[in-house]
């Protein structure tokens, strides 16, 4: 007499959850900002004018030949607001195929995640920390990639796709082309602090 194993399917369920696993965080993306309240994101929009209007008063300073010291404040909700409205970012984020994109500040570190829009929807995370250089340039240093919730290793393709998305932080409307001498990120806002070029 023959003695029969217990069905493999346990075994099977096994081997498929062990799958489900790393393929859910793969396609999952972090948790975005959560929406604003409609009262809120009017003192957001208000906020966002004021933005774009410093920046372009730093600008015509510049091409005036004036070179005013400048504090510019970005705050988190503003960033997202910009990412979500702005009709040239949206241009830019169509021709990246990014349906979507939002950042996070915490820790010291912007954290800007965007939806790839073309085939298998994927998220990828960006980790960056902004840095002024010796020349008074603003540049965003990655520090990591996460594709859905896991990190991945630190090769040239994912570099690339990364330094794509950052230069949507990198966008003239909410940085002006000025000589920058600090940047400090707080939580939920980063502070620039220069003068027009």
């Amino acid at each position: 007499m023959k003695i029969r194993r217990a069905c493999c399917c346990s075994g099977c369920s096994l081997a498929l959850l062990i799958l489900a696993i790393p393929t859910y965080l793969f396609l999952t993306p972090p948790k975005p900002p959560p929406p604003l309240p409609p009262a809120e994101r009017a003192k957001v929009d208000a906020r966002v004018t004021e933005v774009r209007n410093q920046v372009k008063q730093i600008t015509r300073d510049a091409s005036a030949g004036k070179r005013p010291a400048f504090t510019l404040t970005l705050r988190e909700a503003e960033i997202n607001r910009l990412l979500e409205t702005d009709d040239r970012i949206q241009r830019l984020m169509h021709g990246k195929q990014v349906s979507k994109a939002w950042v996070r500040i915490v820790d010291g570190r912007i954290r800007a995640t965007a939806i790839r829009s073309a085939g298998t929807p994927a998220s990828f995370t960006v980790n960056v920390a902004p840095e002024v250089s010796a020349d008074h340039t603003l540049s965003f240093r990655i520090e990591g990639v996460d594709v859905g919730r896991l990190g991945m290793p630190n090769v040239d393709t994912f570099r690339a796709a990364a330094q794509k998305a950052v230069s949507l932080l990198n966008d003239k409307s909410m940085i002006p082309d000025a000589k920058f001498d600090a940047v400090k990120v707080e939580d939920g806002s980063i502070t620039l602090t220069g003068k027009s070029k």
